[in-house]
């Protein structure tokens, strides 16, 4: 079984010993914006180690199939105010949500 390996890089600020995201993560299945997370240090990056505070909110991954739809998508979910942070990777357009 082959199994891609990527990384992402998500914003964040220090607070104490933490990080807080300030940024909504694109593929992470485990943390949110606004989360404060534990990082380490490692060949001159970052990572992410544990989750110390949920903030609350949830992140929504959202696939549009109909490339002409993606605007009325991302205008609507703004509407409601909802953070989009789009992806696109050939041929789906993919939207990651702040809820």
């Amino acid at each position: 079984m082959d199994t891609e390996i990527f990384s992402e890089k998500v914003d964040a600020v220090k607070i104490g010993d933490y990080y807080k995201l300030v940024h909504v993560p694109a593929f992470a299945p485990n943390i949110a914006y606004g989360d404060i997370v534990k990082v380490e240090f490692d060949d001159g990056e970052f990572h992410f180690d544990e989750l110390i505070e949920e903030s609350g909110y949830s992140v929504a991954h959202v696939i549009i199939w109909k490339p002409e739809c993606r605007d009325k998508v991302i205008s609507t979910l703004n509407d409601f105010g909802c953070g989009v942070n789009t992806h696109c990777k050939l041929p789906l357009n993919s939207l990651r949500l702040k809820v």
